[in-house]
């Protein structure tokens, strides 16, 4: 199976012009979910709306390479039907149009996808979308991580030392806030607040130090490196980026935060900046969901 679109791979670049070039395809690796489902209120059903994050993932399965969307489950289990907007490609090229998108809008969205059986996550092929085309298709453009970009929390990643806490980026549309001109999400800044190399509460997920609203839920958490990097007791490099796939933006962390009010206790729920991040790694799980599924 021969797949055209472009995969991205994000090492180590020590040129400013490249490096900024790395930071700027970020932007073509995400897509918008804007999802409505059905609710019943006093007997009449309304259609809700809720945005959310995807991002394209190339699995790999038996070397058939399968491009996909990654999302978290709850964000689309209940969609009824969905709104999809790409940006398209400029005529017989590789480069984006961002003046064009193709939209695709879908109705029993839900059915297109395949969920993992214990993290919040969901994958839904492209193919599901487009068909067989959509490998030999110039039609839409995107960037596309890989198991190659998944950040390897336990010991060096490409002869890059990972330490315990990181500075990260989050990419999405918190609150559904996008560039609808450019159709471009937008891109966060953070730090991890828990070890990488350990499991929060003992589950294949960190915490991360960032802003989280919602919309947010599935983006991709990206670890960023910038300046000296150190590998094997010794500088590998001085003056570039790397970014690697941490992880995938699940839920966020709020707090209770009483006060008084006259006589009456009043409890408020407070956002605390903190997300649950599934770590990266989990998303290969669905190579042998697939295979499973298949038989």
């Amino acid at each position: 199976m021969k797949l055209i679109i472009l995969v991205a791979t994000f090492f180590i670049f020590t040129s400013n012009c490249i490096a900024q070039e790395l930071l700027q395809s970020l932007f073509y690796s995400t897509i918008r979910l804007e999802c409505y489902e059905n609710d019943t209120i006093n007997g009449h059903v309304h259609s809700i709306k809720t945005n959310a994050t995807g991002f394209f993932f190339i699995l790999n399965i038996d070397g058939n390479y399968t491009p996909t969307i990654v999302t978290t489950a709850h964000a689309v289990k209940q969609a009824e039907k969905v709104i999809l907007t790409f940006t398209a490609s400029k005529k017989d090229t590789f480069l984006p149009d961002n003046k064009r998108t193709v939209i695709k809008r879908l109705s029993s969205f839900n059915k297109y996808w395949i969920y993992h059986p214990t993290y919040d996550l969901a994958i839904c092929p492209l193919a599901a979308i487009f068909g067989d085309k959509i490998y030999n298709s110039r039609e839409i453009y995107y960037k596309a991580f890989s198991e190659q970009n998944i950040v390897n929390l336990n010991k060096q990643t490409n002869g890059i030392e990972i330490n315990s806490i990181e500075d990260i980026l989050m990419i999405g549309y918190p609150k559904g806030i996008w560039d609808s001109v450019n159709n471009l999400p937008i891109l966060r800044k953070g730090i991890t607040a828990t070890p990488l190399p350990l499991n929060y509460l003992g589950k294949s997920q960190i915490l991360a130090d960032i802003p989280v609203y919602g919309g947010s839920s599935g983006s991709p958490v990206l670890l960023y490196k910038y300046g000296t990097f150190f590998g094997n007791n010794s500088i590998i490099a001085n003056g570039g980026e790397v970014v690697f796939l941490m992880g995938i933006c699940s839920e966020d962390l709020e707090g209770n935060f009483s006060s008084k009010n006259d006589s009456n206790n009043m409890i408020t729920k407070l956002p605390l900046n903190l997300a649950i991040v599934i770590k990266a790694e989990r998303i290969l799980d669905f190579v042998d969901i697939i295979k499973n599924h298949k038989k």
